[in-house]
């Protein structure tokens, strides 16, 4: 796993470091590369986020890409609106493969086996069909995903959350896979949201993206002060009126 990181103390704001966007790069210059300036910080190497967008939307609409490179997670995101499973591998793969490369700016600054795969709805669906994939420290869903076939969800063998808004549709997607799943997962909905707000309201953006980067900074980073966003008896989303939590199968 990867080592220690500097601390934090919000993480819905920026952390230390400065974001790079890079355009139009990895397989066929289809993708877009978040990664912080300062890569493997006094040699601490960096974990890695596969982004799934929602249906019909790009990298460019998701605030929390460069704002997860400020807390030092390197993101490569298919530019393509219908994320496919194939999609987010082939993205994965790429960035595995500059890490071995000398002439890449990321040669040997990355932790090759501590991969996150993130997905927002259409996202979350390309997500769970590569959730097998053995680089996966952990997964997160994003306001729903899974419908009426729920074999993808037993593709899962990591920590798994599920972020959702409180639309029928969302949440019973929502609901539908955290009835079945099988490792330890924990489920908030958000209060008062519709599915799109997730790109379209920057609130309910920015509570996705506080509870994205201290997940992931929980389980990829193990910086264990984020623990207490999620589980023991002073779990703060527990506690806030704005979500509804539920957690289960031993998630600690």
């Amino acid at each position: 796993m990867t080592g220690t990181f500097p601390p934090i103390t919000d993480p819905g704001a920026d952390g230390p470091y400065t974001a790079m966007t890079v355009s139009n790069t990895g397989p066929n210059a289809a993708y877009t590369l978040f990664h912080p300036a300062e890569l493997a910080p006094n040699g601490v190497l960096n974990p890695i986020v596969s982004w799934g967008n929602g249906g019909g939307t790009t990298p460019s609409l998701y605030p929390m890409l460069p704002q997860l490179a400020t807390q030092g997670f390197v993101v490569i995101a298919s530019n393509n609106s219908s994320a496919t499973g194939p999609l987010l591998k082939a993205g994965i793969d790429w960035v595995v493969e500059q890490n071995e490369d000398s002439s890449s700016p990321l040669y040997h600054k990355l932790d090759t086996k501590n991969v996150s795969g993130v997905g927002y709805s259409l996202g979350g669906l390309a997500t769970y069909a590569i959730a097998d994939d053995p680089r996966f420290v952990t997964i997160v869903i994003i306001s729903g995903a899974n419908m009426t076939e729920k074999s993808p969800v037993m593709k899962l063998h990591t920590p798994t959350a599920y972020f959702c808004t409180a639309d029928s549709a969302s949440k019973g997607n929502c609901d539908g896979d955290f009835a079945v799943v099988t490792v330890p997962a924990f489920y908030g909905v958000m209060v008062g949201t519709g599915h799109v707000d997730v790109v379209t309201v920057p609130a309910t953006s920015n509570k996705i993206s506080k509870a994205t980067t201290g997940w992931l900074r929980w389980h990829q980073m193990l910086d264990q002060t984020q623990k207490a966003t999620f589980v023991g008896p002073d779990c703060t989303l527990c506690k806030d009126s704005m979500w509804t939590v539920m957690q289960k199968n031993g998630l600690m």
